[in-house]
């Protein structure tokens, strides 16, 4: 007996006996749940392996924003395809693309404006001098980052992407707005151009000019947000700047006609002459005297009225100036006789430079001329003597003298000093006024003369005839009296109530001419006589009355009396005008 069956007596045949064991296999579903399985391990361990296996840059990828659009890859045109590049080669590759971009020029042109002094400029700039910059870490990090996110479904997705569209990164760039901002403001402030006007320059006889230039001005503002915009986009750019003209106020037809005045001014001698005087100015002198100004657009020559006086000698002025000569009316040969006046004529130097100026800036042609004077006028021309009306005589007196003594000799010499005196209409004549004091120096003599009633030795003794005798005269002339005193005692030789007196200081003959017309007084005297003639018009009729003495008081030498002497004017109207005139004479013991 075997050892199974040794071993099987000993077993409890109670109970059944067992089924034989059959084969373990997996079903349907446990196949399933095994693929599953096999699919998750697959997707978990497939981005690790490919992680492991991949370069920095997935195949396929393209870096966009560094080339011109449409001269590189990607769906701009404006990539470079970095796809498959790994550790060193793709930190070269980034770099050697931001410098590209870092070099690319951008071109500034500048047009001038016409009449500018600067021509036609352009300045170059690169993208990197104008403030851009590539972060070449940032950038090659975004590259690197597709396909290696943490989350593997993630990471496998995105190889699924490239490995079937590629991919696109954006570079990533910076850019400094205050270095743009400060190139465009260096540009604008060294094409600025301030205008410049025209100007004319005189200096002796030479004339210079300086033609104007238009100016210029640069949007700083407008060139700094250009210069942006092109440095941010990939490629070569060209740029105009905006320029603003700045016009001046002159224009080359301005200054050419500033200049043809100014050589004009100099074209010759100026000369004005004047009598026997001569102002001769060259053309050098011209050129000192005057300066060109400009007011805008127009140039104006202007002259130094000083200048032109300092270079007038004082010789030539005097041989220039003249004095003016009045009207003489006088009487010779028994006849009024009135002589020519003329005109004086005073240096004007307001006048010669305004007569210089008008030559010199081409208002006047002629280049030789009279030269412009004040006027100074007689102070009568002969047509108002003329038209004074003197060529009668209207009234006359004449008194007598004991010849050969000095009264006689102070009589004639009062009468040549008075004589020749014409009184316009208005005008009043006094006869210490016009004599003054009679004295030893004028060849007065001393002789006899009343002081408070007494008679006294006087230097002028005797005048007293000569005012009785004009007193008569201007009586019967008609004229106005304004002063006049009789003598304190009666003088048989004069008419009473009719007669005049005089004392230098205190007594004085004075009268006006109130007719129409001038008067002159005409003295003339013999060894026995003198008399005052009027030559006038005659313009009023004049009677006298005397009347009885009254109050007779009786002196040794000379009674007294009162008396009065009547004037009676009869005037051309009819208006008949009665002047009486009361006289009292003391009586005297003398």
């Amino acid at each position: 007996m075997n050892r199974e069956q040794g071993a099987t007596a000993g077993i409890d045949r109670s109970r059944p006996a067992a089924d034989p064991p059959r084969s373990r296999r997996p079903g349907a579903l446990g196949w399933a749940l095994i693929a599953v399985g096999v699919l998750v391990i697959l997707v978990l361990i497939a981005p690790l392996v490919l992680n492991a296996v991949r370069p920095d840059a997935l195949p396929g990828t393209v870096l966009t924003g560094v080339r011109e659009a449409g001269e590189g890859v990607g769906s701009d045109g404006s990539g470079v395809d970095v796809g498959g590049l790994d550790g060193d080669e793709l930190d070269a590759a980034v770099q050697d693309i931001a410098a590209e971009r870092l070099d690319e020029e951008v071109v500034v042109e500048w047009e001038a404006p016409p009449g500018a002094a600067r021509g036609d400029a352009e300045r170059t700039f690169t993208a990197g001098e104008l403030g851009y910059a590539i972060d070449v870490d940032e950038t090659t990090e975004r590259i690197r980052r597709p396909g290696s996110q943490a989350n593997p479904l993630t990471a496998l997705r995105q190889h699924y992407d490239v490995w079937r569209n590629g991919i696109e990164v954006e570079v990533v760039d910076t850019f400094d707005d205050e270095r743009v901002a400060a190139s465009a403001e260096a540009m604008a402030e060294e094409f600025s151009l301030e205008p410049v006007e025209g100007e004319v320059t005189l200096e002796g006889t030479s004339v210079s000019r300086t033609d104007p230039e238009t100016g210029a001005e640069l949007d700083s503002a407008g060139l700094a947000q250009d210069l942006a915009d092109a440095a941010l986009t990939p490629g070569a750019a060209t740029i105009s700047a905006v320029v603003e003209a700045l016009e001046t106020d002159t224009t080359v037809a301005d200054v050419d006609a500033g200049v043809e005045a100014a050589e004009a001014a100099v074209d010759g001698d100026i000369v004005l002459s004047r009598g026997d005087g001569e102002i001769r100015l060259s053309p050098e002198t011209i050129g000192e005297i005057f300066d060109v100004q400009r007011d805008g657009s127009d140039f104006t020559l202007m002259m130094d009225t000083d200048e032109l006086g300092a270079e007038i000698d004082e010789d030539v002025i005097e041989a220039i100036e003249r004095d003016p000569i009045s009207s003489d009316i006088t009487l010779e040969g028994g006849a009024i006789q009135i002589s020519d006046s003329r005109v004086g004529f005073a240096f004007d130097l307001d006048a010669a430079a305004a007569q210089v100026e008008a030559i010199a800036t081409g208002q006047d042609d002629e280049r030789e001329q009279e030269l412009d004077v004040e006027i100074i006028e007689p102070e009568r021309s002969r047509e108002e003597a003329e038209a004074l009306g003197i060529d009668t005589v209207i009234s006359e007196f004449t008194t007598e003298f004991t010849p050969g003594q000095p009264r006689a000799d102070n009589i004639r010499l009062i009468a040549d000093m008075v004589d020749g005196v014409v009184l316009e209409p208005g005008e009043t004549f006094s006869v210490n006024d016009h004599v003054g004091p009679r004295t030893e120096e004028k060849g007065f003599q001393a002789d006899g003369t009343i002081i408070d009633g007494e008679l006294v030795d006087r230097v002028g003794g005797g005048v007293s005839q000569f005012a009785t005798t004009m007193y008569n005269a201007i009586y019967f002339g008609g004229y106005e009296f304004i002063e006049f005193r009789p003598h304190s005692y009666y003088i048989s030789r004069y008419p009473p109530g009719r007669e005049a007196t005089l004392s230098y200081g205190s007594i004085d003959l004075a009268f006006r001419n109130n007719s129409p017309h001038g008067l002159l007084i005409d003295t003339s005297h013999t060894a026995e006589s003198v008399t005052v003639r009027i030559w006038s018009t005659p313009w009023v009729e004049v009677e006298s009355e005397t009347g009885e003495r009254t109050r007779r008081r009786a002196g040794e030498t000379i009674d007294g009396f009162d008396i009065t002497v009547t004037r009676i004017l009869r005037f051309p109207d009819g208006t008949v005008e009665r002047e009486p005139v009361s006289t009292r004479y003391q009586p005297s013991d003398q």
